[in-house]
């Protein structure tokens, strides 16, 4: 799943919109980081 993500983001990085890209770094912070917090 992380890898899927990663994917999209290196396939849209370069057309993406900032609030886009933004959405995107969120939830995958998020997913990456969900341990820290639980």
């Amino acid at each position: 799943m992380i890898f899927e993500i990663v994917d999209l983001f290196d396939s849209y990085q370069e057309h993406c919109s900032l609030h886009l890209c933004k959405l995107i770094l969120h939830f995958y912070f998020q997913l990456t980081h969900s341990r820290d917090y639980y």
